[in-house]
This record gives C-alpha cells, sequence and structure tokens, in this order.
C-alpha cells in the first residue's frame, strides 16, 4: 500500500498533497474510528474533514485521492466549495467525553496525592527538627588537630555536652565549601560589563563561535582588548576569578556529635526551655564558639573556643552549624548511623543488639559472671561458632579499622573459633560487665548490632535490615504515607510529634528580649567565663523559628483577607 500511495504522489506531483498516519486510540477526536480492525482513509482539506472512505480497495482508494485532490485545487481558486463532514457520532461523542472525564479525573486524584504528600513532608520535617534539637554538630578545624589542640577541645565541650559520637575524618575542599559557604568562583570586579553586538548575524562577521580583536590606540598604535563575544548569547563573556580556601580547612580533623541533656530530658518531656533564649544544643554550641566574626569575638567574647583559638574569620578553631539545613547535612555525611538509628522503624527495635565476640576459652568464666547471671534475661542469642572472612571484614569495616591492625584482628577474629554473645546494650550492668571481659569485637552502634546479630544468629529470624544510603532513607521517612508520624525524641515514644512552639506577637517586648540575659533550661545563669549569645546567631534561629510557624487556619486567612479590602 505505501508503493501505491507513492505512485499517487509522483503521478499528482504536487507538494500540496500530504499523507499521514495517526493513532485511533491516543486522539479523543478519532474516537469514533477506535476498535475497528479495517483500514480507515480520511481526507481532509482546510484542516477539517471531507470524506470517510473505509476498506483496502486500491482502485477505489486512487480514484478517491485524485478527485478530492482536482476538487480541492477549484477550491483554492474559488471556482468550488469545499463539502465538509462531521465524523462524530452519538457513540463517538459519549467516547469522547468518558475519555476527558478519566483524564479529568485522573488529573485530580494526581493534585490531591501531590498536596497531600506536601502537607505529610512538611509535618515529618517539622517533627526532624524537632527532634535534632537536643543535637548538635561540632568539627575541630584541621590546623587545631595538627598543633595538638584536639584532645583539650574535646574535654572542653564534654562539660556541657554528652559526646555521642567522635570520628576522625578528612575535610575535602567540596565539603569545605559547602560548610563554610565559599564559593569556587566569583566575577572579576575590575572587569568592565559592556553590551556589545554580536557579531556574525548579518553575515559580516567570522562564523566562529567567539569574537577576538580590539580597537587601536590613537597614540601608542597597539590594540586594547575587547572582552570576549559568545554566539550563543550575543554578549561578553564575564570574566570568573578562582576563590582559594584559606590554609588550614582542608585536611584530618574531629568530628563530634554532641548531645545536650538538659534539652533531650525536656523534649522527652514535650517540654520547652523556660527563661532562656538557649532553647537548642545548636544555640549552645554557638554560645561556646562566640561570634562569626574574629574581631567581634575577641572583643566580645574573648574567652570563647573562637576567641582563644582562632585565627580568622573561617579559621574559628571549631566548627558549628549556623542553620538547620547545615546541621542536617553535617549529620548525614559525617555521622550517617545516627541517622538511620533515629529515622529507620522496625518491629523490631533496631536498639535491641549489640554483639560482643570474646576468645572460647572465657566462655566459662563469662557464663559464671554474677553480673552476666542477674541479667540473663537480656541475652537475646550466644554460642560458639566460627567467624567467616566476609563477616570480619564487614565487622573491622564498620569501626574503620586500617593499616596493620586490621590483619592482626582479622587474624584473631577467623583463626580460631570464638564465643559470640548477642546482647540488649540498653543493659548497662550487663554492658560493662561483659565490657570488663575484654571483648575481642563489639558493636560499634545498635544499627551495626541488629545487621551482626541478623547474620551470626539466623536461627533468630530477624527481619532483613535494608541497605540503603542516609539521603534515601531521609528521603523515605520525609515522604511516608502516614498522616501523622511517631515522635523521634525517644525510640520507645510513639505519641505525637513535638511541635516548635512560637510565640504570639506582643507576648514578649522587643527590649525584654534584648537585655535578657541567657540562663539554662532550668532557669540557672551559664558560666562566666562563657561568652554572650552571637546576635547574628539569634537572628537565624528566631528566622528557623518563622519557618516553622504553622500556618493560619483557613477562617482566620479569610478575617485577614477581608480586613485588607475594607
Amino acid at each position: 500500500m505505501v508503493n501505491i500511495l507513492k505512485r499517487v504522489k509522483v503521478e499528482v506531483n504536487d507538494d500540496r498533497l500530504w499523507y499521514g498516519m495517526a493513532c485511533s486510540d491516543s486522539i479523543d477526536d478519532l474516537m469514533r474510528f477506535k476498535d475497528q480492525s479495517e483500514p480507515c482513509w480520511l481526507f481532509c482539506a482546510g484542516g477539517k474533514p471531507i470524506r470517510v472512505l473505509r476498506g483496502s480497495h486500491v482502485p477505489n482508494l486512487v480514484n478517491a485521492i485524485k478527485s478530492e485532490f482536482a476538487h480541492e485545487l477549484e477550491c483554492i481558486e474559488g471556482k468550488s466549495r469545499r463539502n465538509f463532514i462531521s465524523i462524530d457520532d452519538e457513540a463517538s461523542r459519549k467516547l469522547k467525553i468518558e475519555a476527558e472525564a478519566a483524564k479529568l479525573a485522573q488529573f485530580v486524584v494526581e493534585e490531591e496525592a501531590a498536596e497531600s504528600l506536601n502537607e505529610i513532608r512538611r509535618e515529618s520535617s517539622l517533627s526532624l527538627m524537632t527532634a535534632l534539637e537536643p543535637y548538635t554538630v561540632a568539627i575541630i578545624q584541621p590546623f587545631l588537630v595538627e598543633d595538638g589542640k584536639a584532645k583539650e577541645i574535646v574535654d572542653f565541650l564534654a562539660g556541657d555536652f554528652k559526646i555521642e559520637q567522635q570520628i576522625n575524618m578528612k575535610m575535602t575542599e567540596d565539603w569545605a565549601r559547602k560548610l563554610y559557604r565559599i564559593p569556587y568562583e566569583v566575577p572579576d570586579p575590575n572587569q568592565e560589563f559592556i553590551d556589545m553586538p554580536l557579531q556574525g548575524d548579518d553575515g559580516k562577521g567570522d562564523d566562529d563561535a567567539s569574537v577576538a580583536g580590539g580597537d587601536e590606540d590613537e597614540e601608542g598604535g597597539g590594540k586594547t582588548p575587547k572582552p570576549q563575544v559568545t554566539k550563543s548569547s550575543g554578549r561578553p563573556r564575564r570574566k570568573m576569578l578562582e576563590v582559594p580556601i584559606p590554609e588550614g580547612l582542608v585536611g584530618e580533623c574531629v568530628g563530634l556529635l554532641l548531645e545536650h541533656e538538659e534539652i533531650k530530658a525536656l523534649a522527652m518531656k514535650k517540654q520547652k526551655p523556660v527563661g532562656t533564649l538557649l532553647e537548642t544544643a545548636d544555640d549552645w554550641m554557638r554560645l561556646k564558639i562566640g561570634p562569626l566574626k574574629y574581631t567581634d569575638a575577641l572583643e566580645i567574647a574573648p574567652y570563647s573556643l573562637h576567641g582563644v583559638y582562632g585565627k580568622g574569620d573561617q579559621l574559628c578553631g571549631v566548627w558549628c552549624p549556623r542553620k538547620y539545613e547545615d546541621k542536617r547535612f553535617a549529620i548525614l555525611n559525617f555521622f550517617p548511623t545516627f541517622m538511620e538509628t533515629l529515622l529507620q522503624y522496625t518491629t523490631i527495635e533496631s536498639g535491641k543488639y549489640s554483639v560482643a565476640i570474646f576468645s572460647a576459652n572465657v566462655m566459662d568464666t563469662i557464663k559464671d559472671n554474677a553480673e552476666v547471671q542477674a541479667n540473663k534475661t537480656d541475652i537475646v542469642a550466644e554460642g560458639k561458632m566460627k567467624i567467616s572472612i566476609p563477616m570480619a571484614d564487614e565487622m573491622l569495616k564498620s569501626w574503620e579499622v586500617k593499616g596493620a591492625d586490621i590483619m592482626t584482628k582479622k587474624a584473631n577474629l577467623i583463626t580460631n573459633e570464638v564465643y559470640v554473645v548477642s546482647f540488649n546494650p540498653k543493659n548497662t550492668s550487663l554492658k560493662s560487665a561483659l565490657a570488663t571481659m575484654v571483648p575481642m569485637h563489639v558493636s560499634k552502634d545498635e544499627v551495626f548490632g541488629r545487621k551482626e546479630t541478623s547474620k551470626l544468629f539466623p536461627d533468630l529470624k530477624l527481619p532483613p535490615v535494608e541497605e540503603t544510603l542516609p539521603e534515601q532513607v531521609l528521603e523515605k521517612f520525609l515522604a511516608r504515607g502516614k498522616p501523622r508520624i511517631p515522635s523521634l525524641t525517644a525510640m520507645d515514644d510513639l505519641g505525637e510529634p513535638v511541635m516548635p512552639e512560637v510565640a504570639e506577637e506582643g507576648e514578649s517586648g522587643e527590649g525584654e528580649e534584648e537585655t535578657a540575659a541567657p540562663t539554662t533550661a532550668t532557669g540557672e545563669a551559664p558560666p562566666s567565663d562563657a561568652a554572650p549569645p552571637n546576635p547574628a546567631g539569634d537572628e537565624e534561629k528566631e528566622q528557623e523559628h518563622e519557618n516553622v510557624q504553622s500556618p493560619k487556619p483557613a477562617e482566620e486567612e479569610d478575617d485577614d483577607e477581608e480586613e485588607e479590602e475594607d
């Protein structure tokens, strides 16, 4: 059939004759021809149908094409008129209406699902932000680690915070630019940005993508360079200057995940600190570090970490998050297991398991220990076994063992038979008793403890732990299909999420907020050597609370609109 249509096209020898093929399943206007097995030929002129021919009889089709095209030429010359027809019957119109209604219903369903998902993500984000209020991150910068000041700073922070995790990490250039907000390049301030016509558009210029050259000097006869011009934009390309990273920010550093126990205790009770501007662990950390500017730190808070150990605005000695987004980024990238423990809820508590591995020779000593006997109910499983090489590699990888130690510890795990105990790490008495037996390996945290228990004791038939990246865990949490989510302040508490309390306008005067001295969560004044809160940090904290504030009810919004109209 294609060859026949081509032959007719050649015989007519006119470009105004066009062929086309359409699928009636995806075009609403062709519903009449849907679910029909025979070929249908639709003749159109002036964008409207003029004839319908069914079947594959070649002589009839060729005659129809030639006659209808000859009639169309007469209509173009004004010698005749087109005879338009309608291809819609009652059945096709009904199918068309039903198809449009189905599309509209699908669109409404998708819109409602998107709106519900956005609401769930908003509630989840607020709950996660509230759950992270007792926690903060501190990064001791590389230049202090090289000077041997890391332990001194860790001991200083341990007086006000509980150290959840401490890691030795390498600060890369990309992470440094992200955390300290250092751009890769900036426009050259000395370059004049001049609008220039694009050469080559009128056919007189070169065909190259860029145009070089310049104007001759009247005195020296030399050439002054012109800004480079690209064909894509027609404007000179702006010269960019690379921004270097200050020395001392990139390299080996110490990362700390800290918990403020007073704020955590209040969060467990779903309460807020009273009579203080220090409402989160980030506020306390900013108070310890001091102002962002080095000159302000020396003048206002000389005993702060920035004032004592700092060397400049960015070389503050210890980095802490100034915004919630910075804290979430740091926890996701530097302490991923903590985020997994916080967000991954399973039917079996992930904090119930921890694995301790001992030499097989001390099995009887451990079993006869009085403290172990008294807390036997918190021992999940125990027994002698051989550790496989892949399992040993996974255990050592969790602790990031490197160098010669990895071969020694690996040999101890896989050479001889060992005694393995899986226990509840929440039982501090049992945990301390097992620690005195000098184990060869202990699970790094609850997440690794559950994974190791599931693999070493398959008879327990624990549900498999989903291997996901921290970013994927966070995304799944934010998009979870529940209208309400559990509280994240404690693994055992499944109550409503703790929403931040936002003071209404007029409850506290601006003058009181400016002159109020910071106090602890219990109402006591902070240590005398501590610096006052950073004004810039307070403004950021207030902006965060403004972003957290829940929207007005619909009735209040309507009242506000009516007042504005009046």
